[in-house]
């Protein structure tokens, strides 16, 4: 399991946080957790778990430290609007 915590100091919120966790199926799941509360989940085939680590690399490298954060909303925004 992997997590990133994303502070939130200047909103007073609690950190949020992206694991992963193992799944039933080959899918790799995502949740999005803030204050022991499960905020959102995705289900990446293996094609788009690359994405994530794409973009997570491309968020971490412009010095957002909660990259990991930026890239699950990106793609849960994406997967929304995409019919």
């Amino acid at each position: 399991m992997h997590s990133q915590q994303a502070p939130d100091a200047a909103h007073g919120k609690r950190p949020v946080e992206v694991v992963q966790q193992s799944c039933d199926s080959s899918a790799t799941c995502l949740e999005l957790w803030q204050d022991g509360h499960k905020l959102d989940e995705l289900y990446l085939g293996d094609e788009m778990f690359e994405v994530f680590i794409n973009l997570e690399a491309a968020w971490r490298q412009q010095g957002i430290s909660d990259s990991a954060v930026h890239a699950f909303r990106q793609l849960a925004c994406a997967g929304k609007t995409a019919h």
